[in-house]
């Protein structure tokens, strides 16, 4: 079982087994519960890129430990065991270019949570305490802007092994290890579980217990929010075994049917539906999963690895799961379930149990830290598991179909016409301001005001993408071109990319556009032919050669972007999760555009070009207007911004 047993074997030592991993602490050396599991034959490496051993690895070994995804692209390593079985207070940071130290905390910690809160902060809650092996009832909070760690809001009761997770604005901790009941003198203390559930409201930084009850103690549970008032609970244990899910329907805690009895799931939440995978039932380990269809738990038999104690990440090309415990001991398999399937990805190279498995920046790279070994020993191991570059469309595990167009009615940024128009000369490479010669024609004004738009940000990405990366065009192409096409040939092109990419009001936004965009078109040149004068410049620059090219590259932009796929759904969530560190003013744009550039540059259309820099720049405007009041704009950004005019 994975519940925490406390049992006094003499003085100094205290002997804690926890998701079957058996650790000797304080002054005693750890020891393994389990041999190594053998390379598996059959794995296929077809579906995705190897895994890669980094050369660096973790200061510290450690295992039990709890990681989670800072705004900066770095994986905040906290807490755990090490190798002499001591409970640590140190902190790591690893990224995919190295690993450097954190910030000490207060209290060495394990069991503890980890919640990235709305301004940014860190909370670290809970937790084993290392002076007694009791739970702690106390909190530290970590700055990421001032890199340090501080003490936090206690909480209402002690716990450790518990679950932390968001309903609607409030953050809700629920079950756990609690303080443990002292026994007759001689006899071991016995564990208390929790079945209390308490709450931080949004914004305010004293917890609150709640009227509610899990009905059975219990702790290693998960809790998912399924709506801004639902949420379930899986995965718990008991003292006497797996505990019964619950479901919290907004009014009550009802039972939920249909969850065979299983310890050491790994647990999975597909866009707010639970999944409950593998784990151990009477003494059996289980190669299937079971998924919450909204009512009850529906059991797919998949014939996945047989394994408890994994751990299951989300991703667009579906859930990966990696290590955990097999026949065997730790295990290094790895796998991708997708609806009523399962891929072999490559193995990891060091078996794990009791590791951390963090999504990075877009979820296109895993890093899979520390855990005990094959030999039951904490290791500094640090690897990255690509995710597999596949898109299987109307992706659902609970038969609720999924929109066909990643990107349609999920990443709203709001522009209105004339800022969208903005964009696209900045990524055209155009100032284009009316000036004398090229005017915007009469009747032609655009509508301003209060009327917006709703643009997708992925949608508006692709498009600006293709914009910046479109060639420099040669004399010839460029004599090709009408010298003075008409306005609305572009507006139709602008139309119909736009339409394919999903957004809405295509043609609203096209048409309230035309005016910003017209310049574009009305060039008078000087001399008598548009040869005479493009032969005249060549090498030179001039304001209306610049806007032929300018047009040029946003007419082949549009011709790449109709033509293209829409953005990759790995950028898409990538870019999903900007706008809401924006929204909540805990992201700034300057903090962003390093993560979106990296993973557009995977992403852009062929041939690339270095020009594909504008159009990141170009995003970094598009999120800035998801920001709130207070979060200024980067004047760098603005800078490099040509001929953007808000």
């Amino acid at each position: 079982m994975r519940l925490i047993k406390l049992e006094r074997k003499r003085k100094g030592s205290l002997v804690i087994s926890t998701r079957g991993v058996c650790i000797l602490a304080a002054l005693a050396i750890v020891t393994g519960c389990g041999g190594n599991s053998p390379s598996k034959p059959g794995w296929s490496a077809s579906t995705a890129t190897p895994l890669t051993s980094q050369a660096y690895a973790l200061g510290t070994a450690r295992a039990d430990h709890e990681a989670i995804l800072l705004p900066n692209g770095e994986v905040f390593v906290v807490g755990g065991l090490d190798s002499q079985g001591q409970v640590l207070a140190s902190t790591e940071f690893v990224s995919e270019t190295g690993v450097r130290s954190g910030p000490t905390m207060a209290l060495p910690r394990v069991g503890h949570s980890l919640t990235l809160l709305a301004d940014g902060m860190i909370l670290i809650a809970g937790g084993l305490n290392a002076s007694n092996g009791e739970p702690t009832d106390t909190t530290e909070l970590y700055d990421p802007k001032l890199n340090e760690v501080r003490e936090g809001p206690a909480l209402r009761q002690a716990r450790a092994f518990h679950t932390a997770f968001f309903v609607g604005e409030d953050l809700i901790l629920a079950g756990g290890q609690g303080t443990s009941a002292v026994g007759p003198a001689g006899e071991a203390r016995q564990v208390a579980l929790l079945n209390t559930l308490e709450r931080f409201p949004e914004g305010v930084r004293v917890s609150e217990l709640m009227s509610l009850s899990l009905g059975t103690p219990q702790s290693h549970l998960t809790g998912i929010a399924i709506s801004p008032i639902q949420f379930v609970f899986v995965g718990g244990e008991t003292l006497q075994g797996p505990a019964p899910a619950v479901f919290y329907d907004g009014t009550a805690m009802v039972p939920l049917a249909g969850l065979a009895p299983r310890a050491g799931s790994a647990i999975a939440n597909d866009n707010d539906t639970p999944i409950v995978i593998g784990g151990e039932s009477a003494g059996v380990l289980r190669d299937d999963l079971e998924v919450f269809d909204g009512f009850a738990f529906q059991a797919q038999a998949l014939g996945l690895h047989p394994r408890r104690d994994a751990i299951a990440r989300v991703t667009s090309a579906g859930i990966v799961i990696v290590g955990g415990t097999d026949a065997l001991g730790a295990t290094e398999v790895v796998e991708l379930v997708f609806p009523g399937q399962v891929a072999q990805l490559p193995p990891i190279t060091v078996a794990r149990r009791a590791h951390s498995f963090t999504l990075g920046a877009y979820r296109q790279l895993g890093f899979v830290i520390g855990g005990f070994d094959g030999e039951g020993v904490p290791t500094n191991s640090i690897e990255f598991v690509q995710i597999p570059a596949l898109d299987f469309g109307d992706r659902s595990f609970n038969g609720t179909p999924t929109t066909t167009n990643p990107n349609a009615g999920t990443l709203e940024a709001s522009l209105d016409a004339k800022s969208l128009a903005g964009l696209l000369r900045a990524a055209s490479g155009a100032d284009c301001k009316a000036k004398k010669g090229h005017k915007a024609k009469k009747g032609h004004k655009a509508k301003t005001g209060s009327t917006k738009v709703r643009l997708p940000a992925a949608a508006t990405a692709r498009l600006l993408i293709a914009i910046a990366d479109a060639p420099e065009p040669t004399q010839a192409q460029l004599l090709a071109m009408p010298a003075k096409p008409k306005p609305a040939e572009l507006i139709d092109r602008l139309t119909d990319t736009l339409t394919r990419l999903g957004v809405q009001d295509a043609k609203k936004i096209a048409t309230e556009t035309r005016a910003q965009l017209v310049g574009l078109c009305a060039i008078k040149f000087p001399g008598s032919s548009l040869k005479k004068f493009l032969k005249h410049y060549k090498g030179k620059s001039h304001p209306a050669k610049s806007l032929l090219i300018a047009r040029y590259r946003l007419f082949k932009g549009l011709e790449a972007t109709t033509a293209s796929n829409p953005l990759n759904t790995i950028v898409a969530n990538g870019i999903k999760t900007d706008l809401r560190g924006l929204e909540n003013g805990s992201l700034k744009v300057s903090e962003a555009l390093p993560r979106v550039r990296t993973a557009l540059q995977a992403t852009a259309p062929e041939p690339k070009d270095p020009r594909a820099t504008n159009a990141f720049t170009i995003l970094g405007k598009v999120l800035e207007y998801t920001a709130p009041a207070g979060n200024a704009a980067n004047p760098a950004l603005t800078a490099a911004t040509p001929g953007f005019a808000p």
